[in-house]
């Protein structure tokens, strides 16, 4: 029983440590992830202005954008008209090779009042792709920038230790609660069994007493009982029946003649052949036993059984009745 309780308790423990370290893995990718949001956000805000600049012709408009491109951790900028067409672009020298690679060439594009932010992977570098709409004076649109951003190593490094700590944190976390609990889950589980052994032990003293009981009024019943009992069990076994099925069956077969209890003495002790009218009473005995066990609800599946006699119901279950069968089962 200790070992069984403690592989359950490792088992959930385990379980508990992987869907606590996944959490806290997406808890702290997500916080991560929105901070890095934030920061590219704000930083691609202040290309607004310089940028409106940049639309206008001339070399000043790039010397703004290379400008803001060396003072943020932005490693290219793009700009872009009102209608979505290709303006300028900047990339840091150190970049030049994520700026010829495939990108989207032109991107969705936010609303005013609306950015848009998307994590992408470019020659196995993680950038944040921030695009937002430009306002003139008067507030109408006049282009979109388009800014990636790559997240610096030390917040990589913060990320990755704050996602282990948090896993960390929830085995260790996990690991005591089980060791806590491992004590006192094996004493209720220790009670619990020593209650249902207690309660299996009164259930089968309660079914040994309502057979001992028909014996007193007939004492060739008493035997009769356990034959039967140990026949259908034979007969299960050799037929398939579902396991699940013969604890009933063994049940139903060892009561299948409490009923007679109710059976008047002149006809249940009558050492001769039973008249017509005597034999109908005697029949009764099924449905007085039914009436004995009603509302038992553990003796439910074994009504079944007293309500028929337990080899018709063995044959019935059994599609083809084999006398070589039966013989078989009678020898054991």
């Amino acid at each position: 029983m200790r070992w069984l309780l403690a592989r359950r308790l490792g088992a959930a423990v385990l379980v508990i440590c992987l869907l606590a370290g996944a959490a806290a893995f997406m808890f702290e990718a997500r916080r991560a992830e929105q901070a890095a949001l934030e920061t590219a956000e704000a930083a691609a805000a202040h290309f607004v202005s310089p940028a409106m600049q940049a639309m206008s012709p001339g070399e000043s408009g790039h010397k703004h954008l290379r400008d803001l491109l060396d003072g943020s951790h932005f490693i290219g900028i793009r700009v872009f008209d009102q209608s979505g067409n290709w303006a300028y672009e900047v990339w840091d020298e150190s970049s030049n090779r994520i700026a010829t690679t495939t990108l989207p060439s032109r991107p969705t594009w936010p609303p005013m009042g609306e950015s848009r932010r998307t994590w992408i992977s470019v020659a196995q570098d993680g950038l944040i792709q921030v695009v937002l709409p430009l306002a003139g004076g008067d507030g109408r649109l006049v282009g979109y920038i388009e800014g990636f951003y790559r997240l610096a190593p030390e917040v990589l490094l913060h990320q990755r230790e704050q996602i282990r700590n948090g896993v960390l944190m929830a085995a260790v976390s996990a690991l005591a609660t089980g060791v806590a609990l491992y004590p006192l889950l094996l004493s209720m589980f220790g009670h619990a069994t020593a209650l249902s052994d207690r309660l299996m032990n009164a259930n089968f003293s309660l079914v040994h007493a309502l057979g001992k009981s028909i014996a007193k009024r007939d004492i060739d019943t008493d035997a009769h009982n356990y034959r039967v009992t140990l026949y259908a069990a034979a007969l299960a076994e050799e037929m398939g029946v579902s396991p699940n099925e013969i604890p009933h069956l063994v049940i139903g077969a060892f009561l299948h003649d409490v009923g007679k209890i109710g059976i008047p003495d002149h006809i249940l002790q009558k050492p001769g052949r039973l008249s017509a009218e005597e034999f109908e009473v005697m029949k009764t005995h099924t449905l007085m036993g039914l009436e004995i066990i009603a509302g038992i609800h553990w003796l439910e599946g074994a009504a079944e059984f007293l309500s028929e006699r337990p080899c018709s119901i063995l044959m019935r279950m059994w599609s083809t009745p084999s006398t070589g069968l039966l013989s078989h089962c009678m020898a054991r």
